[in-house]
């Protein structure tokens, strides 16, 4: 179970290709998840569904490719496999301090966190209270489709989108004024009104395309400049926030 757990929260985080550190802070109740993408475009949120009984406290993972490579390493996908997590006595506490594989045929690896207080300082998440969504919507393949396209055609060029309503129909333009632009249908009908603020695309696509399926995503839009993408998998949940970017 505990390497199922971390696949998935990699997948969620070091998946995206930006991100190059979290923080998991796990008890008997609860595991969460906190990280954020150096150039602060994406706030990244998740929780599991069932906390991680193998770890309690906070750590940090960075170099995340290792643990990628040891989950994934085919010696350590066989029965009998021993992935635990190691803890060392510091002021009279059990922290913890690394993951150990060990294959039935003699393999070992080990992967070290990094400690909390680096981590803490490190990862500075921003005070977010909560936002009045103007335009909620469901992903779709057909927007995922749309997306992929026009940024391999203009991604080079204009590298963000701006979301806006006109009358009950929700529209992504990309590039505007005298430039190369697109025009994407997104939906139709919709309740609410937004103001044409402006994200990226590339990450935005990034997040998106995470989803085993294009409708277990929601799009939330807040006219105050926030996109929120929310999707569920198997063993978590996780929201991503991306603050619009000025223009």
């Amino acid at each position: 179970m505990l390497a199922d757990e971390l696949k998935d929260i990699l997948t969620q985080t070091q998946g995206l290709g930006f991100i190059e550190m979290m923080k998991i802070e796990s008890s008997t109740t609860e595991t969460t998840i906190a990280a954020i993408d150096d150039a602060k475009t994406v706030v990244i949120n998740g929780t599991l569904k069932t906390p991680m009984k193998e770890l309690e406290g906070t750590v940090g993972l960075s170099r995340m490719a290792v643990l990628q490579g040891y989950l994934k390493f085919p010696p350590f996908k066989e029965d009998g496999t021993t992935i635990e997590i190691t803890t060392t006595e510091r002021d009279g506490e059990d922290v913890p301090t690394e993951i150990s594989f060990s294959s039935p045929d003699g393999h070992a690896s080990s992967y070290r966190f990094m400690h909390r207080d680096v981590i803490d300082e490190q990862i500075q998440m921003p005070n977010f209270k909560g936002a009045a969504w103007d335009v909620v919507i469901t992903n779709t393949d057909s927007l995922m489709k749309d997306l992929s396209y026009f940024n391999g055609v203009l991604g080079s060029f204009e590298p963000v989108f701006t979301a806006k309503t006109d009358g009950t129909d929700l529209n992504f333009y990309i590039g505007s004024g005298a430039t190369d632009r697109a025009t994407v249908p997104v939906a139709k009908d919709v309740s609410g009104t937004l103001n044409g603020a402006t994200w990226r695309l590339v990450e935005t696509l990034a997040i998106l395309k995470l989803a085993a399926k294009a409708d277990d995503c929601t799009l939330s839009f807040s006219n105050k400049g926030v996109l929120k993408i929310e999707m569920e998998t198997a063993l978590g949940t996780y929201e991503y926030l991306l603050p619009a970017q000025a223009i």
